[in-house]
This record gives C-alpha cells, sequence and structure tokens, in this order.
C-alpha cells in the first residue's frame, strides 16, 4: 500500500513532466532514471529526509526486481552532497508555544470539531506522548 502510492507516484513523475517523459515498465527501471528522479527531487526542494525515504522505497522495488545495489544512497546522485545530508539536531523551536499559538484554545477548537482528537492533542500536551502513542492510546 505505502510503497504502491509511492511507485505509482514515481512513475507518474517520470512519464509527466515538463523536462523529458520515461515511458518506463516497471522492470525497466534503471540507474538514469532513479538520477532523472533525485534530480528533480532536490529541485523542487524536497527535504533531504524525504529523498532518502523515496530512495529507499525505490531500493526495495529495484530488491523485488532483482535488481539489488541499482539504487544508490543519496550523495552519489548530487553533485553537493549537503543537498541531500539529514540533519538530526533541530534548527529552530517547533513547539506551538515558540510560535505564539495558545495551546489550551486549539485544543478546546478541535475538540469541539473531534473529541477523540481533542483529547490525543490534551495527551501529548499534558504527558508529552508523540502522535501515535496517543492514538493507540488506551484506558
Amino acid at each position: 500500500a505505502w510503497w504502491k502510492n509511492r511507485m505509482m507516484s514515481t512513475r507518474e513523475e517520470l512519464r509527466r513532466n515538463d523536462e523529458r517523459n520515461y515511458k518506463v515498465l516497471p522492470s525497466g527501471l534503471k540507474g538514469r532514471h532513479v538520477q532523472f528522479m533525485v534530480s528533480r527531487w532536490v529541485r523542487r526542494g524536497l527535504s533531504p529526509g524525504t529523498i532518502h525515504v523515496y530512495l529507499s522505497y525505490l531500493r526495495v522495488f529495484a530488491g523485488w526486481l532483482g535488481k539489488d545495489g541499482m539504487v544508490l544512497e543519496p550523495p552519489a546522485y548530487v553533485s553537493d552532497p549537503v543537498l541531500v545530508q539529514r540533519t538530526h539536531v533541530a534548527t529552530f523551536d517547533h513547539s506551538w508555544s515558540a510560535h505564539g499559538i495558545d495551546c489550551y484554545l486549539l485544543i478546546g477548537r478541535v475538540a469541539d470539531f473531534d473529541p477523540f482528537v481533542g483529547a490525543q492533542l490534551a495527551m501529548c500536551l499534558a504527558f508529552g506522548l508523540r502522535v501515535k502513542e496517543a492514538i493507540m492510546f488506551q484506558p
């Protein structure tokens, strides 16, 4: 499901873009197609993490086709490796309060719309839960 959506999206982007139209079948995927896609992703301004994930999907798909090793690491596809270098440290404060958002007011508005999501957000705020933890919480 997740990989199928990403692969279909990549295939459509290969077929329908402003630069070059590849009419590639899944079994005909080659390194030049991957190179083309990484170049497009970088020009579109996708984050390095997103590019890594997309290449991971392509790597798995290529493995299913018996083309292990065809999809290289991201720096192999760009002239400047910094363009695809992940950073694992926050460079700015992502918190709601740092952006001037009244947490309690926003959670109240969400709870009016959907009480379950409001409760999940309240638990995230109160207990520092991550989204997945709040969604899976079963009292």
